[in-house]
């Protein structure tokens, strides 16, 4: 596995993941399992250090989750506009 997927504990209103990795193809089938699977609003924290498949940017923009990027790069790349 080329990834870890924690989970902060200290938030009980929603469910925070915390990701740090390669965020490829199986590790978006991972989340998304863990995203449906919560009876609580899921807060996805893509930790410095992730890299995104560029395959997978439009999944990861349509998960039904918050996605927040710690990297400054990973943050713009996630919130630019599709040609």
């Amino acid at each position: 596995m080329t990834y870890r997927i924690d989970i902060d504990r200290r938030c009980e209103a929603e469910r925070v993941l915390l990701f740090q990795g390669l965020l490829d193809r199986a590790a978006l089938d991972d989340l998304l399992l863990r995203i449906v699977a919560s009876a609580l609003p899921v807060r996805l924290v893509l930790r410095t250090g992730t890299e995104l498949d560029p395959v997978c940017l439009a999944a990861v923009r349509a998960l039904p989750a918050h996605v927040f990027a710690e990297s400054a790069f990973l943050s713009r790349w996630l919130s630019e506009e599709l040609p």
